[in-house]
């Protein structure tokens, strides 16, 4: 699940979600772009708020661009239940 389609989905602003997180709206905003790296410790921190489990917003997909310029679809999923 991606970090926005959760906070949208829940009706919160970034500024909302960020007050409820401890944070600012500029962090959130570097998460939802990708300028910053949504880390566990940023999972664990944000799903509370978003109604979430962390891992929830570890899974999902992301496009890689190779050193060649070719484009590759990786998925992911993390299991924090350990």
């Amino acid at each position: 699940m991606r970090l926005k389609d959760a906070r949208v989905a829940c009706g919160l602003s970034q500024r909302e979600l960020a007050r409820l997180a401890g944070t600012c709206q500029t962090e959130i905003s570097k998460l939802e772009l990708g300028q910053r790296q949504l880390s566990v410790r940023w999972a664990l921190r944000l799903a509370t708020p978003l109604g979430v489990r962390p891992s929830d917003l570890l899974q999902g997909e992301i496009i890689r661009e190779n050193a060649n310029g070719t484009r590759t679809l990786q998925t992911y999923d993390f299991d924090l239940s350990s």
